[in-house]
């Protein structure tokens, strides 16, 4: 005769025990998944069956996965060497190591990466943020997670992502500071000393006018470095943006050699990859930098034809700002001078975008937007002319 269930005294394979109370009070289940004994515990004992049947249900679903230990460090150092390194250019593989390093790691040292929960993250980004991390510097930290947990998803290692619905501090809040140009003053000053010489005709700068050409035309630091006399057309009066060079970390590095490199790259985006009408004074730069460096292929070169270590041509951009008495500011300040340079002479952002080498225009308006907005009023002001005529 069947057993009725009050007879019945064994469970069916899969169904687990019955509801047990420890000594200390807890109360537990315990069922057998895939040979392995689990255990799922709670406070009381409908506690423990309510977890039971979720648990459950994950089974039945195929959306259970066993929670594997390692930790945080061990699980996104593994990811960012094995997987990251042969994805990202080496300039923006030095930065995500870093971020892993000097952010995540001392965090969440110790513990367990397929443990992190939602409120774990947020925890983090709440200390970078009160600790007064740039908005920029805790953004790549909720990136870098975020990518790393959505690569354990697509592994199978993790049914939920906890970096999903992560609250950033807003820009506002953290004090995003506008970009630094300088003035026309300042430009003129800045220009006088970066290309003033010695009594016996030498540069005080060996690459002062370097700075000058970065200045009218808008290069960053790598491309600048990465220019040679090839890209440049002095009849035609342009110069071709083709490459980069980056001074990164040297992963290859044997006895002897120095902890970092120059790697030859491409540009950030395909229009990246332009020509850059030049004005006279670019063009007068660049005569002058070919009587120093002419003999060399790079038009950014050392005195023995080597690239230029960019530490040397910002330690000489600062020289030149104090010797002009103008407060310091980045290498980088030199492009954004360019772009401003050219909103105040109402270039549209479109071509400005192209200029700069912008993936795309809004990039252009998301950098530049207070310096389009201190024309609005001269803007609207010019409709005034269409009722006044005639």
């Amino acid at each position: 005769m069947p057993a009725t269930n009050e007879t019945k005294t064994r469970r069916d394979n899969g169904e687990g025990t019955a509801p047990k109370q420890r000594k200390d009070g807890r109360w537990f289940r315990q069922i057998t998944v895939e040979g392995k004994k689990k255990f799922i515990y709670g406070k009381t004992k409908a506690e423990v069956n309510q977890k039971f049947r979720e648990f459950k249900k994950m089974l039945e679903s195929g959306t259970y996965r066993e929670i594997q230990k390692q930790t945080v460090e061990e699980y996104m150092l593994n990811w960012l060497t094995t997987y990251k390194r042969i994805e990202l250019k080496p300039k923006s593989y030095d930065t995500l190591e870093s971020t892993i390093h000097h952010q995540i790691i001392p965090y969440f040292k110790g513990m367990q990466f397929f443990t992190l929960t939602h409120d774990d993250i947020q925890k983090f980004i709440n200390k970078l943020d009160g600790d007064g991390y740039s908005y920029s510097q805790i953004k790549k930290a909720y990136l870098a997670l975020n990518a790393c947990f959505k690569f354990a998803m697509v592994k199978d290692q993790i049914v939920k992502n906890p970096c999903f619905e992560i609250r950033l501090p807003k820009k506002a809040e953290k004090g995003i500071k506008t970009i630094d140009v300088l003035t026309k003053e300042q430009m003129q000053a800045y220009c006088q000393f970066a290309t003033e010489k010695y009594g016996n005709g030498k540069p005080v700068y060996h690459l002062g006018y370097g700075l000058v050409l970065i200045l009218f035309t808008g290069l960053r630091l790598g491309e600048a470095l990465g220019l040679r006399w090839e890209d440049i057309d002095f009849e035609k009066q342009s110069l071709k943006v083709e490459r980069t060079l980056e001074y990164v970390k040297n992963r290859n590095i044997v006895s002897g050699e120095p902890r970092y490199c120059f790697v030859e790259g491409s540009t950030k985006t395909t229009s990246g990859d332009r020509t850059i009408p030049l004005n006279q004074t670019a063009l007068q730069a660049l005569r002058e930098l070919q009587k120093i460096n002419g003999q060399f292929s790079l038009v950014f070169a050392n005195a023995t034809g080597k690239p230029i270590n960019p530490r040397n041509l910002n330690r000489a951009h600062d020289c030149i700002l104090e010797r002009a008495g103008i407060p310091h500011i980045g290498i980088h300040a030199l492009r954004h001078t360019f772009a401003s340079q050219l909103f105040a002479n109402k270039v549209d952002i479109k071509i400005v975008s192209r200029l700069l080498g912008h993936a795309d225009v809004g990039i252009a308006y998301n950098t530049y937007i207070h310096l389009l907005k201190e024309d609005l009023p001269s803007a609207t002001n010019t409709l005034d002319g269409i009722l006044n005529a005639g």
